[in-house]
């Protein structure tokens, strides 16, 4: 990281001083590599200084302050998104879903899935996955499984997720029978399955089942704890 900042300022200086500050794919890949590298605040600061703007600059700001731990200054990156009249794109949603489940803010989640299926991204998978995460975290399970059952393709995170989502609020017995709903498709899981899993046999006091599926994992999965 270190390296790819030194880099990254020295790239920043030379678009300075060549006057190309307004050239949007520089800008746009500066203002990423400072996000990407955790300095948030010269990431903002980049930012603020962009002119003009666009969704691809949007979606950097507000990816980066999620993935550096600031979802509520990602919300309000998106409110300024808005009043720019700059509509947001599959890859912002993907960044903005995940800053509505750390804060549980369903209003904004409601409406960024609401914008989601209006503009037809709810056909992509990762979209979907973050719903389902969102829905769960905001205490709507039921939701989150109305979006689980009505994709027409799931990966693993799709089943992670929704097993997740059922643990999280104790629902035990649910994650166990839709990790058997997994195993009969055909679809192997991984480690991040079992941990939902077994967490969620914890929050249940399903002490029997949480011990059989452990053994399970090391013996019959060869995953190791």
């Amino acid at each position: 990281k270190l390296i790819d900042l030194s880099n990254g300022r020295g790239i920043h200086n030379r678009i300075l001083k060549s006057g190309h500050l307004s050239d949007l794919m520089a800008s746009n890949t500066t203002l990423s590599m400072y996000a990407k590298c955790g300095v948030l605040d010269d990431a903002v600061r980049f930012f603020q200084e962009m002119n003009p703007r666009d969704r691809v600059s949007y979606g950097a700001v507000i990816s980066g302050c999620v993935q550096n731990g600031k979802s509520l200054q990602a919300l309000d990156f998106f409110h300024n998104m808005q009043f720019s009249g700059i509509d947001p794109d599959k890859a912002t949603m993907l960044a903005l879903l995940p800053a509505c489940s750390h804060l549980a803010a369903l209003k904004y989640g409601t409406c960024a899935h609401g914008y989601s299926v209006v503009c037809g991204f709810v056909a992509d998978t990762s979209i979907c996955n973050a719903v389902i995460d969102m829905y769960a975290k905001c205490g709507k399970v039921k939701i989150a499984r109305k979006v689980f059952n009505r994709m027409d393709k799931r990966d693993i995170v799709t089943w992670n997720s929704m097993i997740a989502g059922y643990g999280i609020h104790g629902l035990g017995s649910d994650s166990l029978s839709l990790f058997h709903d997994l195993r009969a498709t055909g679809m192997k899981p991984d480690d991040i399955t079992f941990i939902s899993l077994l967490i969620s046999c914890s929050h249940s006091g399903l002490v029997d089942e949480g011990k059989y599926w452990f053994n399970a994992m090391i013996q019959e999965f060869h995953i190791a704890p």
